[in-house]
């Protein structure tokens, strides 16, 4: 693949948000709890294992906690460079990408670094890794790349992708590989990487896919501009933005029914409806709105590295005591509990609202085309039903969208005849 004329340098702060203020601030540890011992913590990427705490620094290096981020020692003995741009955990090895210095691991706690395999081109400006399964997917400036532990050497899985594509994010979902490019859209792969197609043109262009994350075969795509969604393993793309008043998105984290979008400059969000709408939770943090740099979930506590101060933690549960289902005025909004993912012609669609005013209640195609309109007027506050005829409607996937108050709620279901 062609090297990208877009400067290496620039295009790994552009993937990961690098660009933040360092201010003085006071810390509250009302929620988020803070980390100490970090001198200059210029924190670019976490791993966990157990009790074990590594964070990988900008400008030295890697760090290691095992007192809960109370001390930390540097373990740098093998590691090239001193700028660590991204990390991973396979496993009980932890995983490092540098700037031109490729992908290393450690297997005892950061005592000594050794390449993963051999063979990754000495030039290489790692940008993001993710691992699936046993995979791991490297997207870097200079080439895209993919292994396993067991394999002797990387596979390349640039392709056929357009010379000008410059991939900032890799991620793997039902067989397939998906690629999230710098002012590029999403691009997929049935082949391992051999062949590319544009994933779907309802992600613009124009924004940069920082990063993929995949559950099930539900995947998010977060970018500069907002999260775009697919509960079909990449065939159909929607945005889900809902709550979201910072959407340039990092870094996501998936832990049972609940998702985390850390972002540049709006802190961490949360999602409890598979990343229709979003809550932000940022007491603690040194400010409202945070640069969070990186994020993992492990062992039940979320941690979040942030730029200029540290590693801040939050146990799960505090998280799922903390933050409640958004609602209008008290009163749940939503979809009536007894809708499922099927619908018949004939039926009635319950929502509710807990205000009166407009509610605008669609079904879309695919596409996004809006082909059914089920409600768009003023109600009153409380419980209803929408009646659904199913006019010129084919059996076949379509998806809910309920609008009210400046929320929205979307669902997909299967219409059957």
């Amino acid at each position: 693949m062609p090297t990208p004329t877009v400067s290496k340098l620039i295009l790994r702060r552009l993937c990961a948000g690098f660009l933040f203020p360092i201010l003085a601030a006071s810390v509250s540890q009302a929620d988020w709890d803070p980390s100490g011992g970090l001198a200059y913590p210029n924190v670019r990427a976490l791993a966990v294992v157990g009790d074990k705490v590594f964070a990988g620094m900008g400008d030295s290096g890697v760090f290691l906690s095992t007192d809960n981020r109370k001390t930390w020692k540097a373990v740098n003995t093998g590691l090239p460079k001193a700028d660590v741009t991204a990390m991973g955990r396979i496993g009980n090895a932890i995983l490092v990408g540098n700037t031109y210095g490729g992908v290393y691991k450690t297997v005892n706690d950061g005592a000594s670094w050794e390449p993963v395999i051999p063979g990754m081109p000495p030039d290489i400006d790692v940008l993001t890794i993710s691992v699936i399964g046993a995979d791991i997917l490297v997207a870097a400036a200079g080439g895209n790349f993919m292994c396993s532990l067991s394999d002797t050497s990387w596979t390349r899985v640039d392709g056929d992708l357009p010379g000008n594509i410059v991939v900032l994010s890799l991620a793997e979902s039902g067989g397939k590989l998906f690629a999230g490019a710098y002012r590029g859209g999403i691009f997929q792969s049935a082949n391992r990487g051999i062949n590319w197609t544009k994933a779907n043109v309802a992600v613009p262009e124009s924004v940069l896919v920082r990063t993929l994350g995949v559950s099930g075969d539900t995947i998010l795509a977060g970018t500069d501009k907002g999260i775009w969604r697919s509960y079909d393993n990449g065939k159909n793309w929607l945005e889900g933005n809902d709550g979201l008043t910072n959407g340039d998105v990092i870094k996501f984290e998936f832990t049972g029914g609940l998702i985390f979008a850390a972002t540049n400059g709006g802190g961490v969000y949360q999602s409890r409806d598979g990343g229709s709408s979003w809550t932000a939770f940022n007491a603690g943090f040194p400010s409202s709105t945070p640069v969070v740099y990186s994020m993992v979930v492990s062992g039940g506590a979320i941690y979040a590295g942030i730029p200029g101060y540290g590693v801040y933690s939050r146990p799960l549960s505090e998280v799922n005591s903390a933050i409640r289902p958004r609602s209008i005025a008290g009163a749940a909004f939503g979809f009536a509990p007894d809708l499922g993912r099927m619908i018949v012609p004939g039926s009635a669609i319950g929502f509710s609202t807990g205000q009166p005013g407009r509610v605008e209640f669609g079904i879309y195609d695919a596409e996004g085309n809006r082909v059914a309109t089920l409600l768009d007027s003023e109600i009153a506050a409380g419980s209803h039903r929408a009646p659904f005829t199913g006019d010129g409607m084919a059996m076949g996937t379509y998806f809910l969208r309920l609008k009210a108050a400046g929320m929205s709620r979307i669902r997909r279901v299967l219409l059957a005849r």
